[in-house]
């Protein structure tokens, strides 16, 4: 899900797999009882752990999306590669509102169904690209600013949007849940900006190739992930699980993810099987996770009607290592034909191009 260069890596390849795969684990919590589920106890805690391990996947992508921009992005050359996102994004849409209207006969309209398309909600995952086309659109501006700037400087850049992005983005709706401390406030209006962040740590990495020994990475992503649910548990004891602290623009999970990439990016694996597989996957992100939301409509209302009346432990304990390699396979095989169906027109229309191009030269004579 990100514009790549040709300097690819198999570290990066193994980035983009891994987010992959953090999706579909991260959506296992999305579809079933989770957020219904209070904290509570030994199973619930393992759930959360894993959970705020999941919650990487977008900041990961956005730290490729950075890292694989580069520093000289042609507009001539950047812009047409929006064809590959916005593609498979209608292909899979139309799919999903055919399955939904198969699903729910008579409730989505010719009319509706335009209107879901170009409000992202088709496929309810599509929101990953209504934000990726801006940053898209950007990226050729922000690889060119970004690349001006020195060390110093990048780091006054991090300083800022910490402030801006990270701390209201985590503390403002955590201040809201204890009224002791429902006064602090950060101005929050530039929030959202949480992309840009991704995007220049991305740039950061690729300029600068900071090189972090594993076992600080290791020990950095573990600290984060406790400290994680440690909030989570102590602002809401045993009462309701829900969406606290789960922004992307948190200023727990944003560290989380650079360790994450750090400890990945600079991998180069040996294995030839392994390093195509990887390609592969890392190649269909986008219509693997666009596909996904049809596997995840399909499968866990199946295994829900085939387990009962099951609590969200036992669900888990049952289904988890069953439910996540199925929507992955499921997903996977229709993302790489329709991949490969569109690089062949893609070629098609690139070989006829020339002799168009030829005619009026030759008309002229």
């Amino acid at each position: 899900m990100s514009t790549a260069t040709k300097e690819r890596s198999s570290g990066i390849d193994l980035v983009k797999s891994l987010a992959i795969l953090f999706v579909v684990c991260v959506h296992f919590s999305l579809n079933t009882r989770y957020y219904e589920t209070p904290v509570a106890g030994g199973n619930m805690l393992l759930q959360t752990v894993l959970r705020w391990l999941f919650v990487s996947c977008v900041p990961l992508f956005l730290l490729a999306t950075g890292y694989l921009s580069g520093s000289k992005t042609a507009l001539r050359g950047h812009y047409p590669k929006i064809l590959r996102v916005l593609a498979p994004y209608l292909v899979i849409s139309i799919l999903c509102l055919v399955v939904n209207s198969i699903r729910y006969p008579g409730q989505i309209s010719l009319k509706g169904a335009v209107f879901e398309i170009f409000s992202f909600k088709a496929d309810p995952y599509a929101w990953y690209v209504n934000m990726y086309l801006g940053l898209f659109l950007l990226a050729p501006f922000l690889s060119r600013m970004l690349e001006s700037l020195d060390k110093k400087a990048y780091h006054v850049l991090f300083a800022v949007l910490v402030v801006i992005v990270l701390l209201p983005a985590t503390f403002n709706p955590l201040f809201s849940y204890r009224e002791s401390f429902s006064f602090f406030y950060f101005p929050d209006f530039w929030a959202s900006l949480y992309p840009l962040f991704y995007y220049a740590a991305g740039a950061y990495i690729r300029k600068f190739r900071p090189v972090v020994k594993p076992r600080r990475c290791l020990l950095a992503i573990a600290v984060l992930i406790a400290l994680q649910t440690a909030v989570l548990m102590l602002a809401q004891p045993y009462v309701v699980n829900n969406w606290l602290l789960t922004t992307y623009g948190s200023v727990f999970i944003a560290p989380e993810s650079v360790a994450i990439f750090l400890l990945l990016y600079r991998i180069e694996i040996k294995n030839a099987i392994l390093r195509r597989l990887l390609s592969l996957v890392s190649s269909v992100t986008l219509e693997l996770y666009l596909f996904s939301y049809l596997a995840d409509s399909t499968l866990y209302p199946l295994f829900y009607r085939l387990s009962g009346e099951l609590t969200q432990q036992a669900f888990f304990l049952k289904y988890f290592v069953l439910i996540v390699p199925l929507v992955f396979v499921s997903s996977l095989v229709p993302a790489l034909l329709l991949h490969g169906l569109y690089t062949v027109v893609e070629r098609a229309v690139k070989k006829r191009l020339p002799e168009r191009e030829k005619r009026p030269a030759e008309a002229k004579r």
